[in-house]
């Protein structure tokens, strides 16, 4: 497996519309579909804020037959 490369949101936010992936304050990772910056940064879990602190692209999906 590749190394992923992370953006720290305090670096660099992704464009809107963009599919990410996101590691959050409570360590879990997750897919982000069209990103809107401003509304997938944050949620409530158990009573605690969880937030965003860093994303990356998703990676270009798979084709076959031995392409990249």
């Amino acid at each position: 497996m590749t190394n992923v490369e992370w953006i720290p949101v305090s670096d660099k936010l992704p464009e809107t519309g963009d599919s990410i992936l996101v590691t959050y304050s409570d360590g879990e990772v997750g897919i982000v579909w069209s990103a809107r910056p401003k509304v997938w940064g944050k949620y409530e879990k158990a009573n605690n804020l969880i937030y965003a602190v860093a994303w990356t692209p998703l990676p270009k999906p798979y084709k076959g037959n031995g392409e990249a």
